[in-house]
């Protein structure tokens, strides 16, 4: 469950009540991590925050995760072997190129609607 208010310096708490509230809090955590933001999830052996914060329930602030750009870098940076765009450039960061390696790209841009539509008028 998501909750905002006034939890010490955070504005939002999300609780691990089910999977997918779980698996939102590790997605959250990930993505404030990478981008160095500040978070607090329970610490057991911290008995001075023990009457503040619910044991399970991640607390950040909401606009540390507002930031597309940031969120688009996370999701490239993270996911990037799933992206198309992605393996497209990394198979042109190369100095050689074969026949296979030209396939490959061709069939990679190919496989994207999105860049079906907008790259592959241009065959390499």
């Amino acid at each position: 469950m998501i909750s905002t208010g006034n939890y010490g310096k955070y504005d939002t708490s999300l609780e691990f009540s089910d999977w997918r509230f779980s698996a939102a809090a590790v997605g959250i955590m990930k993505y404030l991590q990478y981008n160095d933001m500040d978070f607090y999830i329970y610490d057991y052996n911290d008995e001075e925050n023990d009457y503040e914060y619910k044991k399970d329930a991640i607390y950040y602030n909401k606009k540390d995760i507002l930031d597309e750009n940031k969120y688009l870098d996370f999701a490239e940076h993270f996911f990037s072997d799933k992206f198309h765009h992605k393996r497209v450039i990394a198979l042109l960061d190369s100095d050689n190129f074969d026949t296979e390696k030209i396939k490959r790209i061709n069939d990679t841009l190919k496989a994207n609607v999105i860049m079906k539509k907008n790259i592959c008028q241009y065959k390499i």
